[in-house]
């Protein structure tokens, strides 16, 4: 049975699968860092998140295209803006900005509080430093451009509508899919620390619920919630310019 096959008759394996990547990826980088004799292999890949978050970006771009092609459709047509509906789905996209910057945002933060007493231990965890090529190459530029492609269309226009499909039951469609975005932030990076876990695993929950919520009821959305979400991508990545260096 050919990879394709196997995974339209099993969109909780593709769900399921895009976390296990960043694990894999991670454990790649850990394994070439004890090659090298690192005596902190993991903690050193930790530092490349951004690296293996890209690899597994394009891993699943490449396997969404396929899948996209196996049910007759293209997969850069969900990125088209509808002219019909520009003026309506404008308004839309700025008035949920309105909500989608405090949920995107203060979850992170009260999280950061409760869980450590602020937010500089955990992000002297999350922002290790990196080579200044990685930074303008890797953190800056593929990493936002590559989870803009993918992440939502991944689980919000492919995963959730086939899951609904394969199971006639949308709330558990919708729900596990935003559970499941929120939860692979615990493996980028993945450390053995449970406040980490914790804090990264719940930090966008809200978020994914939200626009989880949107997408399903405007599917339309993906190419202004994709451009918002390279910005916030972007502005994750100038962290390491103005908060590592």
């Amino acid at each position: 049975m050919q990879v394709t096959t196997l995974l339209r008759r099993s969109p909780w394996i593709v769900m399921g699968g895009r976390t296990l990547l960043f694990l894999t990826f991670q454990a790649f980088i850990a394994l070439l860092f004890l090659v090298l004799g690192s005596r902190q292999a993991w903690s050193s890949a930790s530092a490349w998140w951004t690296l293996f978050v890209t690899f597994t970006n394009f891993t699943c771009l490449y396997f969404l295209v396929r899948l996209f092609k196996a049910d007759n459709r293209k997969y850069r047509d969900i990125f088209k803006f509808e002219r019909p509906s520009l003026k309506k789905d404008t308004l839309v996209f700025a008035g949920s900005l309105l909500l989608i910057i405090p949920i995107s945002m203060a979850p992170n933060l009260l999280l950061a509080k409760v869980l450590f007493g602020g937010m500089q231990i955990p992000m002297g965890m999350f922002l290790l430093p990196l080579p200044k090529w990685a930074i303008y190459s890797v953190a800056l530029v593929l990493f936002p451009l590559t989870q803009a492609l993918v992440e939502l269309a991944f689980y919000f226009l492919y995963c959730m509508p086939k899951i609904e499909e394969k199971t006639d039951n949308a709330v558990l469609a919708y729900c596990s899919c935003c559970v499941f975005l929120g939860f692979q932030h615990s493996m980028i990076p993945f450390l053995p620390d449970w406040r980490f876990i914790l804090w990264r695993a719940l930090m966008f929950l809200p978020f994914a619920f939200f626009v989880g919520a949107l997408l399903r009821w405007r599917p339309r959305m993906l190419p202004y919630l994709a451009l918002l979400h390279l910005f916030m991508d972007f502005s994750a990545a100038i962290m390491y310019v103005t908060g590592v260096y």
